[in-house]
């Protein structure tokens, strides 16, 4: 998962607060006790499109209203897509002079400055652009990992530091555009998700047979590349379809974890308890349709453990307050509410939430296609961040390094060293949980 789920923090006889809950504590005991849990229903509607596209803009406009109150310098994030670039049009809308900030990459497959730039000067506000360089990144990693008091190994955590930090030298507080993916279904995953009982179909033995295709025939390490993608679906191959996106998005697949782990250290599940954990999340949810289901596993997974997570962290090391307009109750609940063509039309994801933006913002940007917020990692690990991972993974005193085969951990590091395969994902995963386990 890249991260910790549910009440797992990492340390024996410590446990997190579930999102959505509140504890009390009376006459010497501990009560957890539920509060608000999302609900998917994706019922039918009275309201026609134009009603729902109106109730849509009017919800989002009071949500953004009410995350610029603030007795201090607010400022929004801007990605160039769709999401950042309706907050900061109604931000600008609602109060002057607030400067949008954003990071360059230097590998031109992950950099949207441009988009950035596009939308900033068509909405009409200050952007001021955060150069992501070697040296910056070294820093991050440094600020970030020594911070850090549980694994979290997504690594867009280290440009969101970066744009947080250089957004404190003007502001106190910053609007995001996270929560829109979730409640509208703009991850591939739900597109992917018609496919699931195919997939589930398909033998994994097929799964391995086209990774083996994918590494001999390319090494292409840019954003999102077509054998990427091939490659994350591969994993989902003869698992149950409310299972697949996990695998799609795991780091190690179950068959890469058991010849990853030490015989006398391997956990009981042989997934290491990712299926019992998505099982458990689905149990709670009370949908039945399983595109429901899946909406529901990346709001109370993904959005609340990794997002909003690695967000908070991001913000809070440098003092900086991030606040979601997507995610104001009100809002969120009535596009929780919507039906699923409102979310996934087609092959068009966040349907409704385009059809409103385009009242605001160029078909250009509200058309474009989805892009994440991720460094070029596989190339980093060979440059600036080689010695600050591999001394890590390498460490023999290292606390977690009884529960590893070390021989697969070098294979991992040579191929990618080498070029010959992109291990990015397994070196980085591994490096972020003993990094964390040599500092706690």
């Amino acid at each position: 998962m890249q991260y910790l789920p549910g009440e797992d923090s990492g340390y024996e006889g410590i446990r997190k607060l579930l999102p959505g809950h509140l504890l009390e504590f009376q006459a010497e005991r501990i009560v957890q006790k539920r509060y608000w849990q999302p609900l998917v229903r994706g019922a039918a509607t009275t309201e026609n499109l134009i009603e729902r596209i109106e109730h849509l803009e009017s919800l989002f406009s009071a949500s953004v209203r009410q995350r610029l109150v603030a007795d201090v310098p607010v400022g929004v994030f801007l990605s160039g897509g769709l999401d950042s670039s309706l907050v900061a049009a109604f931000a600008a809308k609602h109060m002057s002079g607030v400067t949008a900030f954003s990071v360059r990459m230097d590998e031109d497959s992950f950099d949207e400055t441009p988009f950035a730039r596009a939308s900033a000067e068509h909405i009409g506000i200050p952007h001021e652009v955060v150069e992501f360089g070697q040296a910056d990144l070294l820093h991050a990693f440094d600020s970030v990992v020594e911070r850090l008091d549980e694994p979290m190994a997504d690594a867009s955590l280290l440009p969101t530091f970066l744009v947080c930090q250089a957004a404190r030298r003007k502001v106190t507080v910053a609007l995001g555009g996270d929560g829109a993916d979730e409640l509208f279904a703009g991850y591939p995953n739900f597109a992917a998700r018609r496919l699931g009982a195919l997939m589930a179909l398909t033998p994994r033995i097929a799964g391995s047979v086209l990774r083996m295709a994918i590494d001999a025939l390319s090494s292409s390490e840019r954003y999102m590349g077509l054998g990427f993608k091939l490659r994350q679906l591969s994993y989902g191959f003869g698992h149950h379809a409310d299972h697949q996106t996990h695998q799609w998005m795991a780091a190690f697949s179950a068959a890469e974890q058991r010849s990853l782990w030490r015989s006398d250290a391997a956990p009981i599940s042989p997934d290491g308890g990712l299926g019992r954990q998505v099982s458990h999340i689905l149990s709670e949810s009370g949908c039945r349709d399983g595109f429901d289901r899946l909406q529901y596993l990346f709001i109370a997974g993904y959005l609340a453990e990794d997002i909003l997570t690695k967000v908070d962290r991001a913000s809070m090391y440098n003092s900086l307050e991030v606040r979601a307009p997507f995610l104001g109750r009100d809002f969120a609940e009535y596009a929780l509410s919507l039906p699923r063509r409102d979310k996934l039309k087609g092959m068009e994801t966040k349907s409704l939430l385009k059809r409103m933006a385009l009242r605001h913002l160029p078909e250009s940007v509200v058309r474009r296609r989805k892009h994440g917020f991720a460094p070029p990692l596989a190339a980093m690990l060979r440059g600036p961040l080689k010695s600050r991972i591999g001394d890590v993974l390498f460490d023999a005193g290292n606390p977690l390094a009884v529960w590893f085969r070390r021989e697969e951990i070098e294979r991992y590091w040579r191929e990618h060293q080498s070029g010959r395969r992109d291990h990015h994902r397994k070196l980085w995963t591994l490096g972020m949980v003993m990094r964390v386990a040599a500092g706690s």
